[in-house]
């Protein structure tokens, strides 16, 4: 994340020492001010996240939307509902966040919703896994988005606890996901800031944390660009902070880079299926690329593996049993693998290289695959990324987790994305989500890979 720290306006060589520091250390306005910072989007990208979280709370309360994961109880008041939300953000399949409130609407909300409506909200998170947080907001819906004023107190961000107040005159306007999906379309833009949202407007922010205080008004102009003015740490007055934040083209290539990695992986998984059937049938092709299976002298079971086609994909494939007796049940192990990749075709993107770090582990069942784990790494310039599949957790047709870095000159990007549905990717969580060392929560980055996959 790139920073600007413009001169302090007013700071001693040295000032006096903080809770946090020895006795023998300055405090260092500047250096602490940035940790704050930093620590106040995070902040801030939490309340995105609750926000985002109670569009169900809207839905089911006013399209009857059924959600298992929200409960709303009618508090007799008119047009007054309590709920509550339960959420798995860490993918484990149980509910380790709740967020619980009231919702009041100026208008029967059960016919649906226009722009225009209000309502007032109180909400509480309470979570094991993720920040806890009190907001009291206004919210105006309006065409594609709405306006929200209130207040916000979350505490247990990474090593701060953070307050904000959005004045009714300044409000934050956010854009829904479709509609600014729409917005950069028509403009030529693939993706929105990495925060997801379309976001406008100011706020006043107060963090706390490394034994001190920053003060700041919050400025969001809809841009990559966050403005804290007039900030104040400890009572020392500090000339305006300017974080930029990464924009989307530029994160697009290292997200792009790190999902290829994932399907690459998966894919080279799949295509022993078809390896194996090969071998049986003594076939010299699948799906038109050449394929050639090299016995490797004293090693029982083990072929030197090529496939040729779009992609090339070389291995060393060890099998439970003889191929060509049958079907074959068991664990293989593909010691080594690689693909390089030259033109864009299935679910690799454009240039790539795909290589094994670790033996890449199947479980087959006549000859059909159940499950794998191992790690890889995948190259597409100027990006490089590393993916990890768990023992404790492979993959299936439907479920299993993938943990995934990837970095370029820009940017870097982490997340561990959890598969749980019907198909691998129909139904994902993703959690663990870092980008520029700034701890994304899921729903944020999940948003922000939707616009790579769709």
């Amino acid at each position: 994340m790139k920073r600007f720290l413009l001169p302090l306006a007013l700071v001693a060589a040295l000032v006096a020492t903080t809770g946090c520091s020895s006795s023998s250390s300055p405090f260092d306005p500047e250096t602490t001010a940035e940790l704050l910072q930093d620590c106040g989007l995070e902040g801030f990208l939490v309340f995105l996240a609750i926000f985002d979280n109670l569009g169900d709370v809207v839905d089911e309360i006013s399209n009857g939307d059924d959600s298992p994961d929200v409960t709303i109880t009618p508090t007799g008041n008119e047009f007054e509902w309590d709920f509550v939300v339960t959420l798995d953000t860490t993918g484990n399949g149980l509910s380790d966040t709740t967020l619980d409130g009231t919702i009041t609407f100026d208008d029967d909300p059960t016919d649906g919703t226009v722009p225009g409506d209000t309502a007032t909200l109180a909400v509480t998170q309470t979570s094991s896994a993720t920040p806890n947080a009190v907001a009291t907001l206004g919210l105006e819906l309006t065409d594609g988005g709405v306006n929200v004023t209130g207040t916000t107190a979350i505490t247990g961000v990474s090593s701060c606890n953070v307050n904000f107040t959005i004045p009714v005159a300044t409000p934050l306007i956010i854009s829904f996901l479709d509609q600014l999906r729409d917005e950069r379309q028509v403009a030529g833009l693939q993706l929105p800031n990495f925060l997801a949202f379309g976001v406008m407007g100011q706020f006043n922010m107060t963090v706390t944390g490394a034994g001190a205080t920053l003060s700041s008004t919050v400025i969001l102009d809809g841009s990559n660009g966050v403005l804290f003015s007039n900030p104040v740490i400890n009572q020392i007055e500090l000339d305006d902070l300017f974080t930029v934040i990464p924009a989307g083209d530029e994160l697009l290539q290292t997200l792009q880079c790190a999902l290829a990695g994932i399907f690459g992986m998966d894919e080279v998984a799949f295509v022993i299926e078809d390896i194996i059937d090969a071998v049986l049938n003594g076939e010299t092709s699948i799906d038109e690329g050449a394929f050639t299976a090299v016995p490797v002298p004293g090693q029982a079971n083990t072929f030197d593996i090529t496939l040729s086609g779009d992609a090339t994909i070389t291995a060393r494939v060890s099998l439970p049993g003889d191929p060509t007796a049958g079907p074959l049940t068991g664990i293989i192990t593909v010691s080594t693998w690689r693909f390089d990749n030259t033109v864009t075709t299935g679910f690799f993107f454009g240039d790539g290289v795909g290589q094994s770090t670790s033996p890449l582990i199947i479980d087959i069942d006549n000859n059909q695959l159940q499950s794998y784990y191992g790690t890889a790494s995948f190259t597409e310039s100027p990006c490089l990324a590393t993916i990890s599949v768990p023992a404790s957790n492979p993959i299936t047709a439907d479920s299993g987790e993938f943990s995934v870095s990837g970095a370029d000159a820009l940017h870097e990007v982490a997340f561990r994305l959890v598969s749980d549905g019907e198909a691998l990717f129909d139904e994902v969580i993703i959690t663990d989500g870092v980008i520029d060392e700034i701890n994304v929560p899921g729903e944020i980055l999940a948003a922000l890979l939707e616009f790579v996959l769709f």
